[in-house]
């Protein structure tokens, strides 16, 4: 029974993640056409990465009350993709005028063609600063290597020379590993201004910082969601920072820092726990490496549980006790 209930699970994440996508293609693309109409705005910011699966570890429960406990017996590990293997993520961070974006990608033949034949609208919005966040997936890539990808905002519904392009970003590598060294201290004993540290990742051109809180209505298949790899979790959460720093910066403290660009800012407070999560990111767009994360444990039923790595580290601001 528990091993029909977490594959269960898993398989109802999987679908979960089937709502976005692209549309048909287009079957004949134009190789002389390869470079877009607009202008390039560094502040439309294109990443990319392959969709990565995160490894579920299903426990037979033998302790009471249930959960992690001496004796458990590890029942198998198994690699849960959002998308599916050979997927391609998007996600455009934007600053920009655009108030929607078109995603282009290079055809076979090296021509551009349209990822989607709909205007992709933002999946997060960051009213105080302007900025937007877009996703789209590409889950059957053209072929054609690297796979690259430029986004082009619509302004005022209309595409134009003075439309905003994004960089190209490519995809170059078949996973995002969870490798970025957290650093700074997990319990900031009384200390709500949270110090953000970890050990710089090879070619990385920069990092993006996101610290956040999940909302009460955030579920398991939200936390799941956020386990894998994406420079900032647009899900259900309460945003405490979004920022981008250059690869020169190693070390950043919340409400002190002024470096890089900080997209949203909401002071920690005192005797909570935050998920800091921090994405290395190339010069040619691509995600280099992410933090694996506190492990999650997921109650499946009582003779069955799942642990999975968060994708974010777990940062508590509580007091220490007196002595």
């Amino acid at each position: 029974m528990s091993t029909v209930r977490t594959a269960a699970l898993i398989a109802a994440i999987a679908l979960s993640a089937l709502a976005t996508g692209c549309a048909e293609r287009i079957t004949e693309v134009d190789a002389s056409y390869t470079t877009p109409e607009g202008t390039a705005d560094g502040s439309a910011r294109l990443m990319l990465w392959a969709d990565t699966p995160v490894p579920i570890s299903t426990f037979s429960d033998v302790g009471n009350p249930p959960g992690p406990s001496d004796g458990d017996v590890l029942v198998g590990i198994e690699p849960l993709y959002r998308n599916g293997q050979g997927s391609v993520v998007s996600m455009l961070i934007d600053g920009s005028d655009a108030n929607g974006f078109q995603m282009l990608r290079r055809a076979q033949n090296g021509g551009l063609e349209p990822l989607s034949d709909f205007v992709v609208q933002p999946t997060r919005k960051w009213v105080a600063t302007q900025w937007e966040s877009y996703r789209l997936i590409d889950r059957t890539p053209s072929g054609y290597s690297p796979a690259s990808y430029i986004a082009r905002g619509l302004v005022g519904g209309a595409i134009t020379s003075a439309s905003p392009l994004s960089n190209e970003a490519q995809v170059t590598r078949s996973t995002v590993p969870a490798t970025l060294q957290f650093t700074a201290n997990t319990a900031t004993r009384g200390d709500s201004l949270i110090q953000l540290q970890w050990a710089p990742v090879t070619d990385a051109v920069g990092y993006w910082l996101h610290v956040y809180q999940f909302r009460s209505d955030a579920t398991q298949d939200d936390r799941l969601d956020a386990a894998a790899p994406r420079p900032v979790f647009d899900g259900r959460v309460r945003d405490n920072l979004v920022a981008f720093v250059d690869s020169s910066v190693t070390s950043y403290r919340m409400g002190v820092s002024t470096t890089g660009i900080r997209l949203a800012y909401s002071p920690a407070l005192i005797g909570r726990q935050y998920e800091v999560r921090i994405t290395a990111v190339g010069a040619n767009g691509e995600l280099l490496a992410y933090t694996a994360g506190t492990t999650r444990t997921a109650i499946v039923s009582d003779e069955t549980y799942i642990q999975f790595p968060s994708g974010a580290v777990t940062v508590d601001t509580s007091r220490p006790l007196s002595q």
